[in-house]
């Protein structure tokens, strides 16, 4: 594949990724359209040399799937995220898939101790949630609201780069 069309690729899986953070971020939704692009995006990268082989990437997609959707089915992931997660595990591969999964627990992890931290701080220090930057933070703390899209978004914008063999 040459570099004009590994870099349309990219800039389709970014410009997608960056989109479902935003809107996870103001609505707390990630619209299915996402998750659509990049499987359908997919397609054309891996019919012209994007992957080797196929099959572990969807086998990869879904594991993620199927382990999501327990998530999903016991209250702790939404419907988006499940889907928004498999449709990047789906680019990620066998190769990329680990270090995807293992930013994504480690962000994860690291956005639910600051939500908890800030719920903790508000019942000391109400005005936190007056500050502009703190206040939607405040809110999905407050309200018990993790929007994992955020960490799962930059999960997948830390592996892109290996995704397109961008150095």
């Amino acid at each position: 594949m040459n570099e004009t069309l590994q870099l349309a690729f990219a800039a389709i899986f970014v410009l997608s990724v960056v989109y479902a953070i935003i809107t996870d971020i103001s609505s707390l939704r990630i619209p299915n359209i996402v998750s659509i692009i990049l499987v359908l995006a997919f397609v054309p990268f891996m019919l012209l040399g994007g992957v080797q082989t196929i099959w572990p990437h969807f086998a990869v997609a879904a594991a993620v799937f199927l382990i999501l959707f327990l998530s999903f089915a016991m209250g702790w992931l939404g419907a988006g995220d499940v889907k928004f997660a498999s449709a990047i595990a789906l680019w990620a591969g066998p190769v990329h898939g680990p270090p995807f999964l293992v930013a994504f627990a480690i962000l994860g992890g690291l956005f639910a101790v600051l939500l908890l931290l800030l719920r903790s701080a508000q019942n000391v220090y109400p005005i936190i949630s007056t500050y502009p930057v703190l206040d939607k933070l405040s809110g999905w703390a407050r309200n018990k609201i993790m929007p994992y899209g955020v960490p799962l978004g930059i999960a997948a914008l830390l592996v892109a780069p290996a995704i397109f063999g961008m150095r």
